[in-house]
């Protein structure tokens, strides 16, 4: 799941070079993750759940604005009652948001029924590889294949 940074929202910034070049900086880290994926970067990315990865094409606060205003309401709500919740990327407000708006935002669904259905796929022997490798650097020596 990776925030595209190319949609509209980003689009519309006001024009300068620096917007330029943040589009293309975007791009270029999207085709880097696709490369990691072993698969081929749509020309344009739009907001989806595929098979192996979920995209929002500008970010998943924007699509959360635009999809699901119950979760927006539902936050701001929280925010309001309790001192508990905070604006912001706030964890705790955007899961219990998320747990108890209304509505169901169907990228975020289909999310889901990806994710479960990879976690029943036996892993590909270059994925234990790579399991490997990053288990010797989180125990601090050297990494193992």
């Amino acid at each position: 799941m990776f925030d595209a940074y190319t949609g509209p929202e980003n689009q519309a910034a006001p024009d300068s070079d620096k917007k330029s070049e943040n589009l293309r900086d975007a791009a270029a880290k999207n085709e880097k993750l696709f490369n990691y994926m072993g698969l081929r970067a749509p020309a344009r990315l739009s907001t989806e759940s595929e098979a192996r990865y979920t995209v929002f094409e500008d970010g998943l606060e924007t699509y959360l604005r635009s999809d699901w205003p119950a979760w927006v309401a539902r936050r701001k709500e929280l925010i309001r009652q309790s001192g508990s919740y905070v604006e912001g990327k706030h964890v705790p407000a955007y899961a219990e948001a998320a747990r108890t708006a209304s509505g169901e935002p169907m990228v975020l669904h289909s999310l889901l029924e990806n994710t479960m259905a990879l976690t029943k796929q036996p892993i590909p022997q270059e994925a234990k590889s790579d399991a490997g490798i990053a288990e010797g650097l989180t125990r601090g020596g050297p990494p193992t294949r």
